[in-house]
């Protein structure tokens, strides 16, 4: 996914004048001007933790999605052509066991930091490459420009853009996937101070490949591959063992095949960053590596009489 995610990146690049332009869409976070201590510290409060803040969150969110769906469509409207055409994907309210699991995770309880209850995709065809990348910019620009000054060309309802992430610049996924994300607050909802919105901008290519990648991610997400609070393992590579190890964090490892150095095997796991190891699983292991691991007592291997020992993974986590 992350080759297939590349190779489209590489194709969008072809036009390098309009590429570097939207590469130059600066990153911005102002959402403590708007929000302030319950969401300027990594520590949530009793009421943004409450049953009764996040029905209001749930409700106020409902309310939003109509205007952020208005907003997108004349957006889209404007600037659609017949050489590049602009649509919008227009999904229901983040479900609610998403919603606290990312609030639980990601931002320990605080919900209201969540700013995505209320979302939707403003996807840009790109048969024609160049064009679609000027599209883009040209989709960015209207959009952050219509934020200044009280000027609200697309909605009756005035709105701020508070932050603005170019994954097309920084920030890319770990996984490859790549957007631009806008992050706004429509002013009649300012008085709840929680009630964000996002806005995706992307190309229907890459959207089309997040889809067919969807149930993979998912997966990668529950289990924390992308993020530094992993604790599992499992790979090939013994590069991206070893700095995974190296962390301290990983609990279970699953190693396969016999690219493993056997004598800094046996030192890292002598070392203290591997004192949270509780599991380790080897698969297709060479006699080396098994007589470096043979003592330690969290390693489930099965040693038969042949040059590699095949382990049975009967436990994820």
């Amino acid at each position: 996914e992350k080759e297939a995610f590349a190779n489209i990146l590489n194709q969008l690049k072809g036009s390098e004048g309009a590429w570097s332009e939207l590469e130059q869409i600066k990153e911005f976070d102002h959402r403590g001007t708007h929000f302030h201590h319950e969401h300027s510290s990594e520590v949530a409060t009793p009421k943004t933790t409450s049953l009764s803040f996040i029905l209001d969150k749930y409700r106020d969110a409902f309310h939003a999605q109509q205007d952020l769906h208005d907003l997108a469509e004349w957006i889209a409207d404007d600037l659609s052509t017949d050489e590049v055409k602009v649509e919008v994907i227009l999904p229901a309210l983040k479900g609610f066991e998403r919603f606290f699991e990312k609030g639980a995770e990601k931002y320990n309880f605080d919900f209201g930091r969540v700013s995505d209850l209320s979302r939707c995709t403003i996807q840009i065809y790109d048969n024609h490459k160049a064009a679609a990348v000027n599209k883009m910019v040209e989709v960015t620009k209207r959009l952050l420009e219509g934020a200044k000054d009280g000027d609200c060309p697309y909605t009756s309802q005035p709105y701020k853009v508070i932050k603005c992430t170019n994954k097309f610049f920084a920030n890319r996924d770990k996984g490859g996937y790549m957007d631009l994300n806008i992050n706004l607050l429509f002013d009649k909802f300012n008085g709840c101070k929680s009630t964000v919105c996002e806005m995706q901008l992307n190309f229907k290519s890459i959207i089309d490949e997040k889809s067919r990648a969807h149930k993979n991610y998912e997966l990668a997400r529950a289990l924390h591959v992308y993020d530094d609070t992993a604790k599992i393992i499992a790979t090939q590579d013994w590069s991206s063992a070893s700095t995974a190890l190296k962390t301290g964090r990983i609990e279970h490892a699953i190693l396969e095949g016999n690219n493993i150095p056997p004598v800094d095997f046996a030192q890292l796991l002598a070392d203290a960053c591997t004192e949270q190891l509780k599991k380790l699983t080897l698969k297709q292991m060479s006699v080396d590596v098994l007589c470096a691991t043979s003592d330690a007592s969290y390693c489930e291997i099965n040693t038969p009489n042949t040059s590699n020992a095949y382990a049975e993974l009967t436990e994820l986590i």
